[in-house]
């Protein structure tokens, strides 16, 4: 039966391949990256880029201080304007009143979010990979006490 639709599509001027359903088995499939343990060796953060390309990721964030829930809500959409503005496609949810889950479509961006957060005195903390980065805010916090 995919032998006869190929025969149909060959013959018409609007097809792309690209187009096919996900579940489609005539889509190709996308190649997995090979293991390399010398670049991971060399590049152990080129290799983790490397290996969530085009996967999705989900990073927590928490935010500086002790915030209410809307002072979070606006932190956090600063946050997500800036990197909408560096050209960083990301969804944003408040999960507490100092933490956020940020969700990205192309896991190999999140070191470059990560270094963003980091900077921000209102960032504590990032988290993703089962990896803690602490951020600017954080000494902030330390002094305080």
């Amino acid at each position: 039966m995919h032998r006869l639709l190929d025969q149909w599509d060959e013959n018409d001027d609007e097809y792309d391949p690209n187009d096919l359903d996900d579940n489609d088995p005539r889509k190709p499939q996308r190649q997995s990256v090979p293991f390399d343990p010398k670049l991971m060796a060399s590049d152990p953060i080129g290799m983790m880029k490397l290996a969530k390309k085009g996967k999705p990721l989900m990073l927590f964030a928490t935010v500086a201080g002790k915030p209410t829930q809307k002072e979070t809500e606006t932190i956090s959409a600063l946050w997500q304007q800036s990197l909408h503005n560096a050209q960083f496609q990301l969804t944003r949810y408040v999960i507490a009143e100092n933490r956020v889950l940020i969700h990205i479509e192309d896991g190999s961006k999140a070191y470059d979010i990560k270094d963003f957060l980091v900077k921000q005195k209102t960032c504590a903390k990032v988290e993703f990979e089962n990896q803690e980065f602490i951020g600017a805010g954080a000494s902030a916090e330390r002094t305080e006490l």
